[in-house]
């Protein structure tokens, strides 16, 4: 949760939230496609 000043409420949130937003980054620029090749 996000208050109206932009902090996050709790730590562990903003931590997910941001290592979501890495995630999808990531695997929009393809950065993924040689690990799920090898794991294939």
């Amino acid at each position: 949760m996000v208050n109206a000043a932009g902090d996050f409420k709790r730590p562990n949130r903003a931590w997910s939230t941001l290592q979501g937003f890495e995630t999808l980054r990531r695997l929009n620029k393809g950065q993924f496609d040689i690990w799920l090749r090898r794991r294939l």
